[in-house]
């Protein structure tokens, strides 16, 4: 009962409809895995800067892709109904997408021990970090 009268006054509160409030409640969680994901990342950036590659690939693997698998799953799962869900996980879906292919890349990177590979997968991390930004901010700022 309690969950239901704080969505309705969230939902008042932010000038929309229930499905639309249920939808940034759902793409507020995916987008926080996603975070959780560029923070792992980073982790094994550092890793990488400090000569340990092979602890880095063990962070893409143990905590980087599994949060990206996690936001994918929950964004299937609860699939927004509302115009402006629907628009914001599509953006999601893309920065996903991306976070996935960008993750690939850099773990065949780290595994060849081809520094140029490296530098390479950790320059194409950049636009796909700056996407997720802004769409994590668009999230955030709700309909």
């Amino acid at each position: 009962m309690r969950r239901a009268v704080a969505v309705a006054v969230a939902a008042i509160a932010l000038g929309c409809d229930g499905a639309t409030e249920r939808d940034r409640l759902t793409l507020l969680r995916v987008v926080a895995l996603d975070q959780e994901a560029s923070r792992a990342l980073h982790g094994a950036d550092e890793l990488v800067a400090k000569g340990r590659a092979k602890e880095a690939s063990e962070v893409l693997a143990r905590d980087a892709r599994p949060k990206v698998e996690r936001a994918a799953a929950e964004l299937t799962a609860h699939e927004p109904t509302s115009s402006w869900g629907k628009q914001r996980a599509g953006d999601v879906r893309a920065v996903l997408r991306a976070r996935r292919e960008s993750l690939d890349a850099y773990a065949a990177a780290l595994a060849s021990d081809d520094v140029q590979r490296v530098i390479d997968a950790l320059e194409a991390q950049k636009p796909v970090e700056a996407r997720a930004m802004a769409v994590a901010a668009a999230v955030r700022a709700g309909p």
